[in-house]
């Protein structure tokens, strides 16, 4: 084997330009897979961040009579369950929230979690220093204000020394740091977690929208089980089920009618029902499967390259094969070759995924409001799947031509003279080197996704989405972060609504409970003002009380006329209505909503209703506009109607101040954040001022234009990736073939044609290849055009600009990469030709 090694290497050296081709390419592949799979491995394979984590299950709540109906649990029932010792080695709760951490002059929104004072005991991790939290500290209402912070917020602190006993500003209230948790460690999810962990008795004092944790009916926590050894989800179940019967007797109110059950943990977030991560194992197989389609390229063009220079290592094989060597012999040394170069690029690929995803992880940490768990590529298990590429790539590429090499006519090929390639049979209409047209369509299909991809996020910021906020700043508040009951929020909010609007150069200001590309949404079941139908009518028409689902937005009174909303009839809401909880309830519908309630007549001075528990107001609203339909939501297909109610209405604790300039230029919009700011915090000094910026920068950086660039950006690369490998193979190959035709080319120069006949007639086959290799990346582009196109929002199945481009590029390339190999073999000297051999 070490002889097969020693002539491997021996080989390769001696063919330089053919190794340094194909290391490339395999650098690019396997560090593309290595780099998928880690990313992979990690969403949906990897161990958890505690000990023996297959013990560890999520408890949930349900309904008898109505089995998709969840809720979380109360204080009391949390006790209770924890008691069961026959089950259970330990039960902790826990509930997940925003806080906001005071870092002037902003106010960061920080992913956080209350939990009991047994959470990193049972979860078998403790503080790597500091200390966790006690009993008494989990009490509700004990308000210790004490607080435990991840690895990654002390790495952001620059591992300060001094971080246990430092004070940090919560929601405008100093917490004690005395705890930092270790690296690696997420809670109870994957690849994402929370940054602060906070005891169960400062639940009451830095949540106040949800009610106390210790009001029984207002259940609000979560709980994870550890299951005994030996006790299975199914016996769990059954035990839970007789006890939940127990406690209903106990409190009939609110448990009535309750079952519990066990499930496994969720991975990638928590939830009060059973989560089903299907979706996140398809989202897996289609990143691997986009980055073997780069892999199979890579074989295909070395195994075009390996059967290209086969033709050159006949005679040697023959001469092998006629002193001795077996077939076996043969194709194993032909494998330890390819295993040689896979390998070599297998580490040059692992070098290369090291570097991209720590430069990717740091890109996508500045886009998110919760820190990454994810160790990246440096890992043993990358390292084991970059091996498990680098022998699937051997096999890929260079067994077939293996088994093809060895099986020669050694008479035949010992007849053969240096540099004359055998003859191959082939039908007159297949291509010289079918395998090249196959890197061709691959890479169209590839490049055709991208410019897709890029030509809807051009439409993004383009398409008319039924509003004009250019010229307008936008800043968001969260006066609950800032311990502010409603009322004091409400009053706050308008003092901040007139400031602003009375501001220089401020032409209107407006509050508004979500903002488009805000990542908040209300929806809100909407129906005629009426009796409800029955519980067992299904009523099939607005008039029969159908209701529709549409968004809904507290707004104040210039909210359209600030975000440029053409208001179609009607008017909008005075000022009167928009401060004041008690005025007459109106409401602002869009059209869209008016036709669907209304489709035989006008909405205008109709009358609404929203579904039950969906109001604060449960009276029926006046209509008092119809205004023009927006999408609020870039992914969003069409409008679905939209609802807007006075801001008093609202009983959020987060509002949006929009802001419109008189002046529309970029420039002076700017001009105007520095005022805004200062204004701000003259205003309402206790409000944490989460952004500010201007619309513009708002939907630049919001989550959906970040998503969609995050996957233009993907099927780029990918899409490059492809191109480069297919450009690469097909300069090789054409290369390499020509070299080999040198004998051929000065006989046909000797017998008249011209170097320029010479450079057409390679020009001519390798613009067939392309042509062919177009045509089969075209239909295969349009399969998976089709497939985006029923997902995605304003992608065009058939973008005349992507398809042509994406054609244009991928031609001119692999016509540049067989010019060049053409061009040499114009200027061969006919009798230097002839007299090759």
């Amino acid at each position: 084997m070490l002889s097969d090694f020693r002539l491997a290497f021996r080989a390769l050296t001696k063919s330089p330009g053919f190794t340094i081709t194909a290391l490339l390419v395999l650098t690019l592949g396997i560090g593309l897979n290595t780099a998928m799979f880690s990313f992979i491995h990690a969403m949906v394979f990897s161990a958890r961040p505690f000990p023996e984590a297959g013990n560890v299950v999520q408890l949930y709540s349900h309904d008898r009579l109505h089995p998709e109906d969840w809720q979380s649990f109360s204080y009391e029932s949390f006790r209770t369950l924890r008691q069961r010792d026959d089950l259970f080695t330990g039960v902790v709760a826990q509930n997940m929230t925003m806080v906001g951490l005071g870092e002037d002059p902003l106010t960061r929104r920080v992913f956080s979690a209350f939990v009991s004072a047994n959470f990193f005991d049972v979860l078998g991790v403790q503080p790597r220093q500091g200390r966790g939290f006690l009993p008494a500290e989990e009490t509700p209402g004990a308000n210790q204000r004490v607080m435990i912070v991840s690895y990654p917020y002390w790495e952001k602190t620059g591992f300060a020394p001094g971080l246990i006993g430092s004070t940090l500003r919560i929601n405008q209230q100093p917490f004690t740091v005395i705890g930092i948790m270790p690296e690696g460690f997420s809670g109870t999810m994957m690849l994402i977690g929370t940054e602060f962990y906070f005891p169960l008795g400062d639940f009451d004092s830095l949540v106040n929208e949800t009610g106390s944790a210790s009001d029984p009916s207002m259940p609000n926590l979560m709980l994870v089980g550890r299951l005994r050894a030996g006790i299975t989800q199914a016996s769990a179940n059954s035990a839970l089920d007789a006890l939940a019967g127990h406690m209903e007797k106990e409190d009939p109110v609110n448990l009535k009618n309750q079952s519990f059950m066990v499930g496994d943990l969720p991975r990638l977030g928590a939830a009060n029902s059973p989560v089903d991560e299907v979706e996140n194992t398809v989202f897996a197989v289609v990143l691997l499967g986009l980055a073997g389609a780069v892999l199979l390229l890579v074989c295909l063009n070395l195994a075009g390259l390996l059967l290209a220079k086969s033709d050159a290592r006949r005679r040697e094989i023959a001469i092998r094969l006629a002193l001795g060597s077996g077939r076996g012999r043969i194709i194993r040394q032909l494998l330890v070759e390819g295993l040689v170069l896979s390998f070599a690029g297998g580490v040059l690929g692992f070098l290369a995924a090291l570097w991209a995803s720590d430069l990717v992880l740091s890109l996508i940490a500045t886009m998110l409001p919760v820190p990454i768990y994810f160790a990246g590529t440096g890992t043993w298990i990358s390292l084991i799947a970059t091996g498990g590429f680098c022998i699937l790539a051997t096999v890929m590429f260079a067994l077939a031509p293996a088994l093809r090499l060895s099986h020669t006519d050694v008479l035949t090929d010992l007849k053969q003279q240096v540099g004359e390639d055998k003859a191959v049979k082939r039908w007159r209409w297949w291509p010289r080197h079918p395998l090249v047209m196959a890197q061709i369509a691959v890479s169209l299909a590839l490049l055709i996704t991208a410019g897709l991809f890029i030509r809807m996020a051009h439409m993004a910021t383009h398409v008319d989405f039924g509003f004009n906020a250019e010229p307008t700043l936008i800043a968001e508040l969260d006066a609950h972060l800032g311990g502010l009951d409603k009322t004091q929020r409400l009053q706050a909010y308008q003092r901040i609504e007139t400031q602003l609007g009375g501001l220089p150069g401020v032409e209107s200001a407006s509050l508004a409970t979500a903002a488009p590309y805000g990542g908040r949404r209300f929806g809100r079941s909407v129906r005629r003002a009426g009796p409800e139908p029955a519980a067992d009518a299904t009523p099939s028409t607005a008039a029969e009380g159908l209701a529709f689902p549409a968004l809904w937005n507290a707004v104040g009174s210039d909210y359209l006329a600030t975000m440029g909303i053409p208001l179609l009839r009607g008017r909008g809401f005075t000022a009167v209505e928009s401060i004041s909880p008690t005025a007459a309830p109106v409401a602002i519908i869009d059209e869209v909503l008016a036709r669907k309630l209304w489709p035989e007549g006008d909405a205008l001075g109709q009358f609404i209703q929203f579904g039950s528990d969906d109001d604060p107001i449960p009276s029926p609203r006046e209509i008092v506009g119809i205004s023009r339909p927006v999408r609020s939501d870039m992914f969003e297909r069409e409008p679905r109607g939209m609802v807007y109610v006075p801001f008093a209405h609202s009983s959020m604790g987060t509002a949006y101040v929009h802001v419109r300039s008189r002046q529309t230029s970029p420039e002076a919009v700017l001009n105007l954040l520095e005022p805004l700011r200062h204004s701000l915090s003259l205003t309402a000094p206790g409000i944490p001022v989460m952004k500010l910026r201007t619309f513009t920068q708002h939907r630049e950086n919001s989550a959906e234009f970040w998503a969609l660039r995050l996957m233009t950006s993907m099927f780029l690369i990918f899409g490059l990736l492809a191109l480069g490998v297919a450009v690469i193979g097909i300069y090789g190959i054409k290369a390499y073939t020509i070299s080999r035709r040198t004998k051929e080319i000065g006989i046909r120069m000797a017998l008249g044609a011209k170097p320029g006949q010479v450079h057409q007639m390679f020009l001519r086959e390798g613009l067939q290849q392309t042509l062919g290799g177009i045509l089969a990346g075209t239909c295969l582009g349009v399969g998976i055009s089709i497939i985006l196109d029923s997902v995605f929002v304003d992608m065009a199945a058939f973008d005349p600009i992507a398809y042509s481009g994406a054609a244009i590029c991928l031609a001119t390339a692999t016509l540049l990469a067989c010019w060049l190999p053409a061009r040499k073999a114009a200027l061969v000297d006919p009798n230097l030709a002839l007299r090759v051999e």
